[in-house]
């Protein structure tokens, strides 16, 4: 996936986002303790605000969504939109979940770094300047 404007990002956002939301709703279907179950309960909700925020942005008329991405740019996301594997841990454990989650938020950390630097107005810089210190 070829990354030229401002709505590539945000749809390549919007599906890590997505991706993430079933890794933990499928991995909640098979936990078996509380506490596991609690932690993928909360990733899960973050995971729907953040792509509400972001649908919500794309949606908007406040930006133009041809925005041409400066050229050199690198989010180091080039064929990771998919994320990797989407396969879950042999065991459902909160040490595993943990790790799995570590890793599948560092996408989105690229991402949200790459366009917190981009040049817009206000509202969105901070939008996912938040996004990324939540992640």
């Amino acid at each position: 996936m070829k990354l030229k404007t401002l709505n590539d990002l945000l749809d390549l956002a919007i599906k890590v986002e997505q991706g993430s939301q079933s890794f933990y709703k499928n991995a909640l279907s098979h936990a078996t303790d509380d506490k596991t179950k609690q932690f993928l309960k909360e990733l899960y909700e973050e995971e729907v605000q953040h792509e509400r925020a972001l649908v919500s942005l794309k949606e908007s008329e406040l930006y133009i969504g041809e925005t041409l991405i400066p050229e050199g740019m690198d989010f180091g996301l080039e064929g990771s939109h998919s994320l990797g594997s989407d396969a879950l841990p042999k065991e459902i454990t909160y040490q595993a979940i943990a790790e799995a989650a570590l890793k599948r938020e560092a996408y989105a950390i690229k991402l949200f770094e790459g366009l917190s630097k981009l040049e817009l107005p206000k509202e969105f810089h901070d939008l996912f300047t938040n996004l990324l210190a939540e992640e």
